[in-house]
């Protein structure tokens, strides 16, 4: 009896499976691998992003404090401006305020000097009018003591013919000089006594008198009046006048020189 023959079958489904599972295995891997490095490159894109993003914000913000600071920059050079414009102001007032003031300090030094200008013309007009009343009070005097009169006695010499002179006749007191006694009242020049030898009538008279031979000139000498005659002969021997006498004149009685009056 004929044995039958048996077929031997291959079965390729292990090696498929155990291909397909290695298959799967590759792609999974690779599927994990590519989602990891994706992953990675995008997170890491995200933090560059996130820190560029912090970064310009950083930026932003100090761009916003530096247009604060540029701000703040500007008003304080308009501020600065403002205020050099405000010193040079200032500054002009202070140097026409100084001016003015250095300009009253010398109208206060003017007022001052004339103020003691004044004071001394004053003094001098008191002095004047002192020495103007006194003479008022002297003429007024010899006006009207007409009562009081010295007669003065001629002048004689013993044994000598004395040759006739015509006497010019002064009176030296207290105040001054009179010249020329002989002339009228109203025509008699006064010389106060501080004047006497810088007088030009003084001088005048004293080189007239020299210069006559006939002419003598006479000083009538009044209590206090010592100081003028020595004036006078001062006067007298600084232009060689020898003819010079003088008769003291007791009190305040006015003298009588009718009889040397011009005719």
């Amino acid at each position: 009896m004929r044995r039958p023959r048996s077929t031997v079958e291959v079965s390729l489904f292990p090696f498929l499976s155990i291909l397909s599972c290695v298959i799967g295995t590759l792609t999974l891997a690779i599927a994990g691998l590519t989602a990891g490095t994706v992953s990675g490159h995008d997170a890491g894109r995200a933090e560059e992003h996130a820190r560029l993003a912090v970064v310009s914000e950083e930026r932003q913000r100090r761009v916003s404090e530096l247009d604060v600071i540029i701000a703040k920059a500007v008003e304080l050079a308009e501020a600065l401006d403002a205020a050099k414009l405000e010193h040079q102001r200032l500054k002009s007032e202070r140097d026409a305020a100084d001016l003015v003031e250095s300009r009253v300090i010398e109208l206060e030094g003017q007022i001052h000097e004339a103020r003691i200008r004044v004071e001394k013309l004053r003094a001098q007009v008191l002095s004047l009018q002192s020495e103007i009343e006194k003479l008022e009070a002297e003429l007024q005097y010899r006006q009207t003591s007409v009562d009081r009169v010295l007669v003065l006695p001629p002048i004689q010499t013993e044994g000598v013919q004395a040759p006739q002179r015509t006497p010019r006749f002064v009176e030296c007191s207290s105040l001054g000089l009179v010249l020329d006694l002989t002339k009228p009242e109203a025509e008699l020049v006064h010389v106060p006594k501080a004047k006497v030898k810088a007088d030009a009538a003084v001088k005048a008279l004293v080189r007239a008198v020299a210069a006559r031979s006939d002419e003598t000139l006479i000083c009538l000498v009044r209590p206090g009046g010592a100081a003028v005659f020595h004036q006078l002969a001062a006067v007298a021997h600084e232009l060689k006048l020898k003819r010079f006498a003088k008769i003291p004149v007791p009190g305040d009685r006015r003298p009588d020189l009718t009889l040397f009056s011009p005719k």
